[in-house]
């Protein structure tokens, strides 16, 4: 191997933590997800909301199926959301989404802590169990 080659050198890091925000290619911030889930974590104290969360088949369902449940759960977010001023500048994505939106977020909140009901209908004494479909 020729020791004589010269490499490029790419640009040196930012030295200070502005010089770091300056050049970030994506400013996402806070997501819609994100605020669900400080409003999931608040509401989970509340055993009517968690109901709302427990069942994994139809049958088990408060409201009679698990796309009702959701609703009605995702319906708790937005009336969290909108119970204060504060709470509304705090949620704006909450309080302007609608109720389907909420319940999608909700699904994606849920499988951040490993509970959305697939995952636990595919859980048998602490381990996922695989369905013929899975690779």
């Amino acid at each position: 191997m020729n020791q004589n080659i010269e490499r490029l050198r790419p640009p040196p890091l930012p030295a200070t933590t502005e010089g770091l925000l300056a050049g970030k290619l994506t400013n996402v911030g806070r997501t819609l997800n994100d605020e669900v889930d400080d409003v999931h974590v608040v509401l989970w104290a509340n055993p009517a909301y968690r109901a709302l969360h427990d069942a994994v088949w139809p049958e088990e369902a408060v409201e009679g199926s698990l796309a009702a449940d959701n609703i009605f759960a995702a319906l708790e977010v937005r009336k969290y959301a909108k119970l204060n001023k504060d709470n509304e500048a705090k949620y704006p994505r909450i309080v302007r989404a609608k109720a389907a939106t909420l319940a999608k977020a909700l699904g994606y909140v849920t499988r951040r802590y490993g509970q959305n009901r697939s995952q636990r209908r595919s859980t048998v004494k602490g381990e996922v169990v695989r369905n013929g479909d899975d690779e």
